[in-house]
């Protein structure tokens, strides 16, 4: 909790019998700050709008002798590695060398959710929401288990996810369709590491660095719809198609970063995954006497991975 002037539960806003807009603001000036707006036209249009901050506090002391020289490049001093390396010091001799600093992450989420209503019978509704994270993350790298080595794992990536779908609907039936979409962006995919114990050069059982990926980029798509209909005999059917994709073509980290051991060659320069997947289902549901019912479904789903095997 910090000092200062911060504001919490404000509301501003005016309605009449046709439309009204409201503004609400909670702990303003705060990390957790959050706004929203709504906009609604009575019978024709709903508007939400957010902005979200969420932050997660993991530690006011964390501390490292890695410096960060880029986005999950992290290095020691050479001085360090050498003495070490060469047996005339350890590890404890540079601890009051570590520098201390606040570990925490930072989650954003802008979101706008719009639904307007064509006619009585028939709404368009559009959903849009970007989140962001940014800081850092306790991260456990190893170079076996007599030198494990963990380090502030930088953590800045964006996921966008959109919602469409349009809506028919009576005392008869209704049918909705939509398109989904998802997208992750990581920017910064990669982590490498000094080894504390080797300067180098490297040597098969000991590299003077390591390297592991992070999380890596990728989308998913979905095309679906769902109907239903009244039937006779107090009947009524209902059916969900959906038809969907995800793919993820990031570039392949080659398979060792020791210079000592032999490269073997990737069998292609990107990840190349993609899968596709088909779900539907039917359901059907009678009730033609009072001590009678029928109820049948139908439900199918495939998944086809389309990955090039390795």
């Amino acid at each position: 909790l910090r000092p200062g002037l911060y504001g919490t539960n404000g509301m501003i806003g005016r309605r009449t019998a046709d439309w009204a807009i409201e503004g609400h603001a909670w702990n303003v000036g705060y990390r957790d700050q959050r706004y929203q707006l709504g906009v609604e036209r009575v019978g024709r249009l709903n508007a939400q709008f957010l902005w979200d901050q969420i932050p997660l506090y993991i530690s006011n002391d964390t501390s490292t002798l890695y410096t960060q020289t880029a986005p999950g490049v992290f290095r020691l001093e050479d001085l360090m590695q050498q003495e070490i390396q060469a047996g005339t010091k350890t590890l404890r001799a540079f601890e009051d060398q570590a520098t201390q600093f606040q570990m925490r992450t930072m989650r954003r989420i802008a979101e706008a959710d719009i639904k307007l209503q064509t006619d009585k019978d028939s709404d368009i509704q559009v959903l849009f929401r970007n989140t962001s994270r940014e800081g850092e993350i306790p991260f456990g790298a190893t170079f076996g288990f007599n030198n494990a080595v963990e380090l502030p794992a930088p953590i800045d990536y964006r996921t966008t996810d959109v919602r469409t779908s349009f809506e028919w609907g009576n005392n008869t039936g209704m049918l909705r369709v939509g398109w989904d979409g998802s997208s992750f962006d990581n920017h910064v995919e990669t982590v490498v590491w000094d080894n504390p114990l080797r300067y180098g050069p490297d040597i098969s059982g000991a590299p003077s660095q390591g390297r592991m990926s992070l999380w890596p980029g990728n989308t998913l798509t979905y095309l679906h719809g769902t109907g239903a209909v009244t039937l006779p005999w107090r009947g009524r059917l209902t059916g969900y198609v959906a038809i969907g994709q995800g793919r993820s073509n990031e570039d392949l980290l080659p398979f060792t970063i020791n210079s000592a051991v032999i490269q073997p060659e990737l069998a292609r320069p990107t990840a190349q995954a993609e899968s596709n997947m088909t779900i539907t289902q039917f359901t059907l549901s009678m009730r033609p006497a009072r001590l009678f019912r029928l109820k049948a479904k139908y439900r199918y789903a495939d998944m086809d991975i389309d990955t090039p095997i390795f």
